[in-house]
């Protein structure tokens, strides 16, 4: 989801190694909607449920009362850890700087069967 007309960037975020790929390369879902870029520490805002970078929201509640998404009123500015798409974003780097297609970061191995065979 595309950042409100009114929500300007942050700005840049430092470069991490593991991180070092661009956001223009990567679906959507994986950027923040604050920063634009690629999300290393994804965090989600628990009242209006989305994820956003720690450091970009973080700085964005200092100022502000309302979802950079939704524009909604929050009561509550709780975050926690989204760790499943943090994984899903770390899996994927690896993959490109291995070389390997990004969709291979999801895929199960060959030897692996589903159901499991008992």
């Amino acid at each position: 989801m595309a950042p409100p007309a009114n929500v300007a960037p942050l700005g840049s975020s430092s470069s991490g190694a593991a991180l070092a790929i661009s956001a223009e390369s990567e679906p959507a879902e994986y950027c923040c909607p604050i920063s634009l870029e690629l999300m290393r520490d994804p965090v989600l805002l628990v009242e209006s449920a989305q994820t956003f970078e720690r450091a970009a929201i973080a700085e964005w509640l200092t100022k502000h009362d309302i979802c950079p998404t939704t524009n909604m009123p929050l009561r509550s500015k709780i975050l926690v850890p989204n760790y499943a798409l943090k994984a899903v974003i770390e899996a994927r780097t690896r993959a490109r700087a291995n070389g390997d297609s990004p969709s291979s970061a999801h895929a199960p191995s060959s030897s692996a069967t589903w159901p499991p065979v008992r």
